[in-house]
């Protein structure tokens, strides 16, 4: 295997790196929350609602 070229290290850790350690982590989802009186169009049905979530996701 060539290992001076990107693709010879990809095939390289590929073939001796467990497959679980070449994954990137699965995001984290901080919270959940439901948009009252709304059904598939979240924002035109409840504005004020979703931009305050935004903001506050935002913000930190």
């Amino acid at each position: 295997m060539d290992t001076d070229t990107a693709d010879g290290m990809v095939e390289w850790l590929s073939a001796t790196t467990p497959l679980h350690l070449l994954r990137p982590p699965p995001a984290r989802q901080e919270s959940r929350s439901g948009v009252p009186n709304a059904g598939y169009r979240l924002v035109q049905e409840n504005p004020q609602f979703v931009t305050a979530e935004l903001l506050g996701f935002l913000d930190g």
